[in-house]
């Protein structure tokens, strides 16, 4: 609220204990093959940017939510959380032209945090394709 601003280009948000770092945008990849890879990269990089920035005043990052994918993908290691949000919408024309052969999905994830944080995801089928 002292800023001004109305949104934030990130948040940290303490979510039951577990600090969670959520931002919009993220890297993206034309191949699914590699679709965690821009995600726990950009995980790694935060909490040692924050770490080289801060030192031993850094938050203790836990988890890093992003939006602006088609996919929902979770990566977890140990206590340490990575996810994309899916979509909320079918293919549109920016969608097709970034990323035309993978087909989007439609949902949303909760961050439970009873006992440490646990995601669950939720998808919706997508109606049947088109065959002329």
């Amino acid at each position: 609220p002292e800023t001004g601003h109305r949104v934030w280009p990130y948040l940290l948000k303490d979510c039951g204990g577990v600090v969670t770092h959520f931002a919009h945008h993220i890297g993206s990849v034309k191949n699914n093959r590699y679709e965690t890879s821009a995600l726990w990269g950009a995980f790694l990089n935060i909490r040692s940017e924050y770490d080289r920035t801060y030192g031993r005043f850094a938050p203790d990052i836990r988890c890093l939510i992003r939006a602006h994918r088609h996919r929902m993908i979770h990566v977890e290691k140990a206590d340490w959380h990575a996810a994309t949000l899916c979509g909320w919408q079918l293919h549109t024309d920016f969608s097709l032209k970034v990323a035309g052969e993978s087909l989007p999905e439609i949902g949303f994830m909760v961050l439970e945090t009873d006992e440490g944080l646990h995601v669950r995801q939720v998808t919706f089928p997508l109606p049947l394709p088109h065959v002329a």
